[in-house]
């Protein structure tokens, strides 16, 4: 009989690293299973979201997911680490991801391990039988900064004509949407500029939009609608763009927020000059100086000479530092 125990360390708000044991698991890898086998957590709460985490055999190979199972959201942003912790306490084939969840769904590897390289390191990786996966996560919830109110969403609205007063022609394409200037001026002041002063759309109640993809307008008429972002992870550059033009503020933190959780050595000096040019808040600015500051080896480069003495500096000064440079790179 498989039994598992779950822990959660180190709950501070939207942090936490969460502890999974599996008892006799040498045991379950031995047997033949005809179909995947699965072993999942108890549930763990982080905020008002509910998660699991799994672990998934099937022939030679070992996944590991972390699964999304409950949320108010329309979507979450996580940054975590998943690993094996040895018998000394080390960590073991550690692997690192940042994900957006958009609905009910897990998201791992679906070869975590081998089955054969577990076994062959059994006695340091599974002492006294026992299977132990950590899981360190931060929650970003994206919608934080919606500054809509539940009652005042207008999903059911969305796309009726009859409830239109106005016509926005869009693309290359000319796709026609039908959109009421009263919900749109509440949410952009640009529509809300364009309808009240006089203005051409004031009196014909008619917009051209000829630079802007009518799929993306569309997805972005949505959110004004709704408060909810479809396909985030495929669209947010092209909304940030639309969010920036037409001022809506909460959509492009969202956007910002992307950008920044996919951060790395290689694109993090381009990051940390988009979110400086669109604007993002001290916090998001802050978290991105820290990033810039930690993995300084790889984001640096050339940028900085050699008598620059980064020992001596902090983290928010390295970070200022690389800023100050990029805005001179720019003057040149």
């Amino acid at each position: 009989m498989t039994t598992t125990s779950l822990k959660i360390e180190n709950s501070l708000h939207n942090k936490c690293k969460i502890w999974f044991k599996v008892d006799n698991f040498a045991d379950i890898l031995q047997t033949n299973w005809t179909k995947k086998k699965t072993i999942e957590s108890q549930e763990f709460r982080i905020l008002s979201d509910k998660w699991t985490i799994s672990i998934k055999c099937l022939n030679d190979d070992i996944g590991l997911y972390l699964n999304l199972i409950q949320t108010y959201e329309s979507c979450i942003s996580v940054q975590y680490d998943m690993y094996i912790v040895d018998n000394d306490n080390q960590i073991y084939g550690k692997r690192s991801y940042n994900r957006t969840f958009e609905k009910i769904e897990g998201f791992g590897s679906k070869v975590f391990i081998k089955t054969k390289q577990l076994m062959d390191k059994k006695d340091r990786l599974l002492p006294d039988n026992k299977l132990t996966v950590v899981v360190d996560m931060t929650v970003h919830k994206n919608n934080n900064n919606i500054v809509f109110n539940s009652s005042l969403k207008f999903d059911h609205l969305f796309g009726i004509r009859e409830l239109s007063d106005c016509r926005l022609v869009v693309g290359k394409n000319k796709s026609v949407f039908f959109v009421s200037k009263l919900i749109l001026s509440a949410r952009s002041d640009v529509f809300l500029k364009m309808f009240t002063t006089d203005c051409l759309e004031k009196t014909t109640n008619k917009v051209i939009i000829k630079d802007i993809d009518s799929i993306v307008f569309g997805k972005f008429l949505r959110y004004l609608y709704t408060g909810k972002c479809n396909d985030l992870n495929k669209w947010y550059p092209k909304l940030l763009i639309v969010a920036d033009r037409y001022l809506v503020a909460s959509l492009k933190t969202i956007c910002l927020n992307q950008y920044y959780m996919k951060i790395n050595g290689e694109n993090a000096i381009k990051t940390l000059k988009l979110l400086q040019d669109f604007g993002a808040d001290e916090d998001l600015m802050a978290k991105t100086h820290e990033f810039v500051a930690k993995n300084v080896a790889s984001v640096l480069g050339k940028l900085i000479t050699k008598d620059y003495d980064i020992r001596s500096q902090s983290v928010t000064q390295i970070g200022y530092k690389i800023e100050n440079l990029i805005k001179n790179n720019d003057k040149k």
